[in-house]
């Protein structure tokens, strides 16, 4: 499989994204598309919104573990951190979702704290957070950062 990176097209894309992860699509929601170059179905996506100075809220969609071998990790953190040159990655993961948990912690990112009855009653949330330095994926100056 080929896979390419492109920047979220709303229009297109939004369908997929959502019978993955139902979010409230917002106007000023973008990030990348992983795809299969050739049959141009998406793999994987980074979804971000809430964004301000400093930082944005992400949300990440797997659907095929072979973006992670193409690089996904560092089209997402060099989109944050040198595209839109955020310091910061914010995510909420409901508490008993450990896939999403785990992956955003191969991503880097730390737990930062269990809001408890964040959805509804016994529905927590996990605040996840990855600053700029700590990521190993992020490329800076042309250098990886981390092995």
């Amino acid at each position: 499989m080929r896979v390419a990176f492109r920047p979220i097209n709303m229009q297109f894309d939004w369908g997929w994204i959502y019978s993955h992860i139902p979010l409230n699509r917002m106007e000023h929601s973008n990030g990348i598309i992983a795809y299969n170059v050739d049959t141009n179905q998406p793999i994987a996506a980074m979804i971000c919104e809430n964004w301000s100075k400093t930082s944005v809220e992400c949300h990440f969609i797997v659907a095929n573990k072979l973006a992670l071998r193409h690089k996904f990790h560092e089209e997402c953190a060099n989109f944050v951190f040198t595209t839109a040159g955020k310091l910061k990655m914010f995510g909420r993961v409901p508490e008993d979702n450990t896939a999403a948990r785990k992956l955003n912690k191969h991503f880097g990112f730390k737990e930062l704290i269990t809001l408890k009855d964040a959805f509804d009653v016994g529905d927590n949330v996990v605040i996840m957070e990855l600053n700029r330095e700590d990521c190993p994926y992020w490329t800076w100056r042309g250098e990886q950062k981390h092995g």
